[in-house]
């Protein structure tokens, strides 16, 4: 849910594109997940490498 919040990155505007999303997923999920001893590695498909500017697609506008 942060990550819906603009934890992630967000634009001048308040956007949080799929890229600020997806990188943040990436980075937070892990952890929590480790310390439950499980393995959570989410990925978006196609890679963010792959998806260029659609990768600045906005998601959610934070307040």
């Amino acid at each position: 849910m942060n990550a819906w919040r603009g934890d992630g990155g967000r634009d001048a505007r308040g956007w949080v594109s799929l890229g600020d999303f997806a990188r943040h997923v990436a980075l937070e999920v892990p952890r929590p997940a480790a310390l439950r001893n499980q393995e959570q590695h989410p990925e978006v498909f196609p890679p963010l490498s792959e998806l260029g500017a659609r990768g600045a697609f906005p998601l959610a506008k934070t307040r």
